[in-house]
């Protein structure tokens, strides 16, 4: 398989132009992309399986994420993508045994002035792991009753060794973790350089980290971004998720080995809170010619 598209090279055949920089700014802000939940510290076994995060699209138009390359500051993490149908991205194996599988074989989409739950789906043996046969689908367990309208988009890691699979998922540091998506022109030239990234997003444990503004996790819940219009980088920003508060419930967590004892995961996948300011879309610049828009008022709990 060809993984050159998300090595660390400096492309020597082209250099983005200025305009083209400008072009890619543009692009960045128009987006407005953000991360409003984040799943990292869940009861579940195996917890890099079923590890998550919420990315709201708070833009006019549908955001395609076929292109884009995701990565985290995470020792054991390999830059990922999206486009199941790109053999750059997946091979023809792992697409037939997508098809056969749980996982949504789709082009990854998310609506305007909409979320998608972003997720780790590593295309696997049949036996998954370390020979466990018993480890629930990722979106079975969220949607158990397939009553939930929730837009899952798993991500795809071509630079993962065989060997070492069973690391290669959506996972994060237990203490802390930065994270976040790239345009391919962007991850040629800088690499993983966050402050090049379109979107970007960075949590603490609390519980790891004494003076973090972070909530302390739980061992089963998912933190949340409690204002739409509030600053993500700031810790105090961001709450546990309860159930029944801000559309979060419980599911049963995977307890494949290791407890006896069952379990809940907590979260609101799908949902982002009620705002109750108007949410500006960010400037867009191309050239000299400056635009302003502004984002929905949110008046009641938005639901992608």
């Amino acid at each position: 398989m060809k993984t050159l598209k998300f090595k660390q090279t400096i492309l020597l055949t082209s250099t983005l132009s200025f305009a083209s920089c400008l072009m890619a700014l543009s692009e960045a802000k128009a987006l407005n992309l953000k991360v409003t939940e984040i799943m990292y510290d869940q009861y579940s076994e195996y917890q890099s399986d079923y590890t998550w995060f919420e990315l709201w699209n708070n833009s006019s138009t549908d955001l395609d994420l076929s292109k884009f390359i995701y990565a985290t500051d995470f020792w054991r993490s390999t830059p990922a993508c999206f486009d199941p149908f790109d053999p750059d991205c997946v091979s023809e194996d792992e697409l037939e045994k997508m098809l056969a599988s749980s996982i949504a074989v789709k082009k990854p989409i998310i609506p305007a002035q909409s979320v998608a739950v972003i997720y780790g789906s590593v295309v696997r043996d049949a036996r998954n792991d370390w020979g466990n046969l018993a480890l629930q689908p990722f979106t079975q367990m969220w949607n158990p009753d397939q009553t939930k309208d929730i837009n899952f988009i798993p991500m795809f890691l071509p630079d993962c060794p065989v060997q070492h699979r069973p690391w290669c998922s959506l996972e994060f540091g237990p203490r802390q973790t930065t994270f976040g998506l790239w345009d391919p022109n962007s991850w040629a030239e800088y690499g993983k350089d966050f402050s090049k990234a379109l979107v970007s997003a960075r949590f603490e444990n609390k519980n790891l980290i004494e003076n973090s503004l972070f909530p302390a996790s739980n061992n089963s819940s998912s933190i949340y971004l409690t204002d739409l219009s509030a600053d993500p980088n700031d810790g105090s920003n961001w709450a546990l998720s309860t159930v029944g508060v801000d559309g979060a419930y419980a599911i049963e967590a995977n307890t494949l080995r290791g407890r006896n004892e069952p379990g809940v995961d907590v979260g609101s996948p799908g949902y982002v809170p009620n705002d109750p300011e108007n949410v500006p879309e960010p400037l867009t610049i191309l050239g000299s010619i400056t635009a302003l828009g502004f984002g929905t008022l949110f008046k009641n709990k938005k639901k992608k």
